[in-house]
């Protein structure tokens, strides 16, 4: 059943606390040994809200191509900085470009610098299937083996910059924002996948994970 982008959001926010932990766990019981810290750094997984934002589009082209099922019920609009869901841009917008530390929630609430959201505020939550859990959790792990960065990540979701270039202005010229149709997902999703493999020395495509 396809979901809200805040739900998609939160849980790539989960997934990156998670590996923080983790990380932090291995560095521990490194440092309790006496052993040599490996050079990974948990900040590289506390994630900023441009980062999510593509993420989530990410994993929406993903399980559209692998299941041919839609992860979000909302449309992507196409941008000059890449597709987006206005959903998720508007419920972004007020982090900037400060990581999330907590969870999206229903009415959008944000108060800077606060760990945890207002108790008043719920949370947006979801029950993904098991193939929309897979799906997200395949691209956080090829996000953990190479973690990419705000503007390389849009660079990656453009899949051709000249292409969207193309593209976007195109649907600019529009009065109003157009959606972007699954055939055009998966176009530049296609291109993308060919970036992906280009970027690490593979043949495009994301590795299924275990």
């Amino acid at each position: 059943m396809p979901q809200d982008p805040r739900v998609i959001a939160n849980k790539f926010v989960q997934l990156a606390e998670r590996t923080r932990a983790e990380i932090e766990r291995r560095r521990d019981e490194v440092r309790r040994s006496n052993g040599e810290i490996q050079d990974l750094d948990p900040l590289l997984y506390l994630l900023t809200a441009p980062q999510i934002e593509k993420l989530v589009y990410y994993a929406y082209a993903y399980h559209l191509d692998r299941c041919n099922q839609r992860l979000v019920y909302e449309k992507p609009s196409a941008g000059r900085f890449g597709p987006m869901f206005n959903t998720l841009v508007r419920a972004l917008e007020p982090h900037g470009l400060d990581p999330l530390v907590h969870l999206l929630t229903k009415d959008n609430k944000y108060h800077p610098y606060q760990l945890t959201p207002d108790e008043s505020s719920e949370p947006c939550a979801g029950l993904l299937s098991p193939q929309e859990e897979k799906s997200v959790k395949n691209v956080w792990s090829e996000f953990v083996r190479r973690p990419l960065r705000s503007h390389q990540l849009s660079s990656l979701i453009k899949g051709d910059e000249e292409k969207w270039k193309r593209f976007s202005t195109g649907v600019e010229r529009q009065i109003t924002p157009i959606a972007m149709s699954d055939e055009d997902v998966m176009r530049f999703y296609a291109l993308s996948r060919d970036k992906y493999g280009r970027l690490n020395g593979e043949n495009g495509d994301l590795s299924e994970a275990a």
